[in-house]
């Protein structure tokens, strides 16, 4: 019998990180699928992994204890962010399905969260670093976020960028730096807006959303001189302008301007404040979402799910040879008398051979387990087993 893979977690994540602090994580990570497979390589034994990066958090789950875990990450960055959380076993399962919830996050039951831990984890399977009991629970956490979601009160707001939509929905002209999911998603917020929109994109004539102008991300550095407000949502991996350029860019501004960096890491890096200039980070984004309250039911349900979440994931690792070896057995049970009817299926009528065939597969298949139960010193304690599972009553 395989011994139980210990399940452990480190979480770098909002409130507790910074904005500055997770990108400098989410940076030297590069991306999930290939620190997975560095992590997964540095813990060895084939242990399953599963990384998630969004703009909040940082998340890192590995089939091995914490000390294995910490190991392999310190290797991976070069030293653990003092700010990191760790969890094990059962603390860490709760943890995997509170954040696929949503109810780790400042939008309780954000379905964005839930939609990033869904594709992390086809991301995941697809690069073969889960796999087994490891993939079934992370399974599990999406389909409890799922039914969170229906139990959880409506939340004044849908997404980070819903909120930075609403935070500028008063200014004349807004221009959108970048068209992935959120730069998309905040377009698609102000669709409704009384707003000029402008979307930077570096393919342009790739833009599907809603928009009153796109222009290449070159030249978006107008928009800082004469837009009334700036979102930037780019996947760039360093800053889309720097101080001085960004400086140069609003010394002959008039008007006020508003800056929302959504980005990860942050589009910009402003040392100094600038007179005129609001500018909010990932951070300050959250800090403006009004908090719900999670009702005591969801609480409960988050326990039960955990609990029972813990336990399938113990005993898929048990139980899983020995059910790839009961399958394997029926297989060849199968065959071996499916060959034998083959030889009287001229003189027996069709009905008689099926039902003499599969009568002849379920006897030798249970045969072993009939024998363990009459002859074995257990034999009683897994005759109350085998009634439950097979619902025999008394």
């Amino acid at each position: 019998m395989m011994d139980r893979r210990p399940l452990s977690t480190l979480s770098l994540a909002h409130p507790r990180a910074s904005t500055l602090e997770r990108a400098a994580v989410a940076t030297a990570l590069v991306d999930a699928h290939a620190a997975a497979l560095s992590l997964q390589a540095n813990i060895g034994g084939g242990a399953g992994v599963f990384v998630l990066i969004t703009c909040l958090r940082v998340e890192i789950a590995g089939e091995c204890t914490i000390d294995a875990l910490t190991a392999a990450t310190t290797a991976l960055l070069g030293s653990l962010p003092e700010k990191m959380e760790a969890r094990s076993d059962n603390e860490a399962i709760h943890h995997l399905l509170s954040v696929a919830a949503g109810l780790d996050s400042p939008i309780v039951g954000e379905p964005e969260v839930l939609g990033q831990f869904r594709r992390a984890v086809e991301s995941a399977r697809t690069a073969g670093t889960i796999g087994g009991a490891f993939e079934q629970l992370l399974s599990a956490a999406i389909n409890t976020g799922r039914l969170v979601r229906s139990q959880l009160p409506e939340s004044p707001h849908v997404s980070l960028a819903r909120v930075a939509a609403d935070h500028v929905a008063g200014s004349k002209s807004v221009a959108i730096f970048g068209a992935g999911a959120m730069a998309n998603a905040v377009a698609s917020a102000l669709e409704t807006a009384a707003t000029h929109v402008t979307m930077y994109a570096r393919r342009p004539e790739a833009v599907t959303v809603s928009v009153d102008a796109v222009d290449y991300i070159n030249n978006a550095v107008v928009a800082l001189a004469q837009a009334d407000a700036v979102i930037a949502a780019t996947s760039a991996k360093r800053d889309l302008f720097d101080e001085a350029e960004v400086l140069a860019a609003v010394a002959d501004r008039k008007t006020s301007l508003i800056i929302v960096d959504l980005a990860m890491p942050p589009d910009f890096s402003l040392s100094v404040e600038v007179e005129n200039i609001e500018y909010l980070g990932l951070d300050q984004v959250a800090d403006l979402v009004r908090p719900i309250a999670v009702p005591e039911s969801v609480d409960e349900f988050m326990r039960t799910a955990s609990h029972d979440a813990e336990y399938r994931y113990i005993n898929h690792q048990a139980a899983g040879p020995v059910i790839v070896g009961l399958l394997a057995e029926a297989d060849r049970i199968a065959a071996e008398e499916a060959d034998k009817a083959f030889l009287r299926s001229s003189t027996d009528t069709p009905e008689a051979v099926l039902h003499d065939l599969a009568r002849k597969v379920a006897r030798r298949l249970m045969h072993p387990t009939i024998s363990y139960l009459s002859g074995h010193e257990k034999g009683t304690q897994a005759a109350s087993l085998l009634a439950e599972a097979y619902e025999l009553g008394e």
